[in-house]
C-alpha cells in the first residue's frame, strides 16, 4: 500500500501524478449522464 511506504507529501504527489493521467472528457460525460438521469427523475 502506498500509504505504508510513502509519507504524506510523497503520497499526495503520487496521487496528483495519477490524477493527471485520467481522461477528463470521460469523467465529464459520465457526470453529464448522471445529471441527465437525475433531471429525468431516474434513480441515480
Amino acid at each position: 500500500m502506498l500509504g505504508i511506504t510513502l509519507n504524506l507529501e510523497e503520497y499526495l504527489s503520487r496521487c496528483s501524478e495519477e490524477f493527471k493521467k485520467l481522461d477528463l472528457t470521460q469523467a465529464e460525460r459520465m457526470a453529464e449522464d448522471i445529471y441527465s438521469a437525475y433531471e429525468e427523475g431516474r434513480f441515480v
